[in-house]
């Protein structure tokens, strides 16, 4: 997995162009490969996103008292420490998929442009602790955004897919979109195996 840091744009001017301009930004990143600041985009996203999971149980709540600790070791630790294979993994199937359908794109620009599709998900941080401290109805918009975050990742993805590879919006779709589906329906064949195996 080659590492090529964009010689004339910045870490920052590059999470700016994939929210303001994201085609052609992800465009760059498949040419450019950046995947140690892919990387630092996963970090950061999912240890603020792990902070805010902890944040959003009540400290006075008995549960708390029993994970508070390990839940903190796991902010710091366990949501980098899950995300990044998470991102190796679907990278891998989706590369695969797309060359079966015909791409030539690199798996190090295909991971690059992953990593910054998660970008978006840290606008759902402050919106999480700004609702954590007024009611309800904060709370029910918190999960509109996180959804609206979540679509808005999905389609960078796809664009990722995209650009790395020069597909068509729909091949694009078809090589992200068929994988999951396949480890889907493998995850639930396993169940299905697993309760058949233990019920009498």
């Amino acid at each position: 997995m080659a590492q090529q840091e964009p010689s004339n744009q910045s870490f920052l001017g590059t999470c700016i162009g994939v929210i303001s301009s994201p085609v052609s930004t992800m465009q760059t990143i498949a040419r450019t490969r950046p995947v140690g600041w892919a990387l630092i985009v996963i970090v950061v996203t999912s240890f603020a996103q792990a902070n805010t999971t902890s944040a959003s149980i009540p400290p006075s709540s008995t549960i708390w008292e029993l994970i508070q600790g390990p839940l903190q070791v796991f902010s710091f630790v366990g949501g980098p420490a899950l995300a990044i294979p998470t991102v190796v993994f679907l990278t891998v199937i989706c590369w695969i998929m797309s060359r079966i359908l015909g791409g030539k794109g690199s798996y190090g620009g295909l991971f690059s442009g992953f990593g910054f599709a998660y970008l978006p998900t840290i606008f759902t941080v402050p919106v999480a602790f700004i609702a954590l401290q007024i009611d309800d109805f904060a709370l029910a918009l918190r999960s509109m955004i996180v959804f609206g975050c979540s679509v808005w990742t999905v389609i960078l993805s796809i664009f990722a897919v995209q650009t790395n590879n020069n597909f068509s919006t729909g091949r694009a779709v078809a090589a992200a979109f068929i994988p999951l589906a396949i480890v889907f329906a493998l995850l639930v064949a396993l169940f299905a195996f697993v309760v058949i195996m233990v019920l009498p």
